[in-house]
């Protein structure tokens, strides 16, 4: 399934102007020259952590090469090659006798870090998604929850050292395609440690996006009304948790995303003013009927969420 990423952080994109600071003088009537120049420019304005993404998926394997990228990239680590599969794998389904619940190789983590380096080197920066699935095919990730955690931190203790260049991460990991669905690690059984691993093991300057608000509710042990009135602290682990929305646009719940969504997104204005939004615009294909597409709602649906 194709789709096409939007990625809404809550800082102020620049637009229209250029602006250019020279001197600072003083004119004869004592007024300040700030020496602003307005003229409209076309040149490409570096926004890092803003706007559309490159995206690159990431095979990890004993034998990857690292990759040598640059701009604002979307990285979808794909690490199915160290998972021996679960009990939702069809049946009709053939796991290669090679793959089973195993370590990320030295070899794989080095490729991973040059590629990272490679980025820092070229002036880019990126957030992520870990993934055992990249086509909707439930039961790939691995047997064991203790397997899933190894490999976050794994990965995170790579990425935790690029910090200066890696915003974050979509939690994703579990469920097809990432996305915390179609999965037997989808309940708080599971999810909840899963976050701990991505929270436990990355900078406070991290930002860690779940699927829905659902999620958030569930590790934190409220009710899907208290979220409404939710106000996380700087400093606790909960002050860095968003949502990326898979289902943007899709449906009046945006597939499921919203339980509420006035309240949903009233907690969301608030975490997104020092935190990240993202996700995608789903395929046509799943398209429901949705208030929020209709030509006069989508303008002020896009300024909201």
């Amino acid at each position: 399934m194709k789709r096409v990423l939007s990625l809404v952080l809550s800082l102020m994109m620049l637009a229209g102007a250029w602006v250019v600071l020279p001197a600072v003088s003083v004119a004869d009537d004592g007024l300040t020259d700030s020496g602003l120049d307005y003229t409209e420019s076309t040149e490409i304005l570096k926004n890092p952590n803003m706007g559309y993404p490159a995206h690159a998926s990431i095979s990890m394997s004993d034998t990857m090469s690292a990759r040598n990228d640059s701009g604002f990239m979307w990285y979808y680590i794909n690490i199915s090659n160290y998972s021996g599969a679960n009990s939702m794998l069809p049946e009709s389904v053939t796991w290669p006798a090679n793959r089973v619940d195993r370590p990320i190789s030295d070899r794989a983590l080095a490729a991973f870090r040059k590629t990272l380096d490679n980025l820092r080197e070229n002036g880019g920066s990126c957030f992520m998604r870990f993934v055992y699935d990249w086509d909707g095919q439930a039961g790939r990730e691995p047997s064991s929850i203790d397997t899933i955690i190894n490999h976050i931190e794994q990965l995170c203790g790579v990425v935790s050292d690029y910090a200066d260049i890696c915003f974050g991460f979509e939690c994703g990991i579990i469920g097809v395609f990432g996305e915390m669905h179609s999965s037997i690690y989808c309940g708080s059984q599971f999810a909840n440690p899963i976050i701990d691993a991505y929270l436990d093991n990355t900078p406070d300057t991290m930002v860690l996006m779940v699927r829905t608000p659902a999620y958030i509710t569930q590790y934190l042990g409220v009710s899907r009304s208290e979220l409404a009135t939710l106000v996380t602290e700087k400093g606790s682990p909960e002050y860095r948790l968003s949502y990326f929305n898979d289902g943007y646009m899709n449906s009046d719940n945006d597939l499921g995303t919203w339980y509420n969504r006035a309240q949903d997104i009233q907690f969301l204005s608030r975490q997104a003013a020092h935190g990240a939004y993202g996700g995608e615009f789903g395929s046509a294909y799943w398209i429901l009927p949705c208030n929020s597409c209709l030509p006069e709602n989508a303008i002020p649906e896009m300024y909201t969420t």
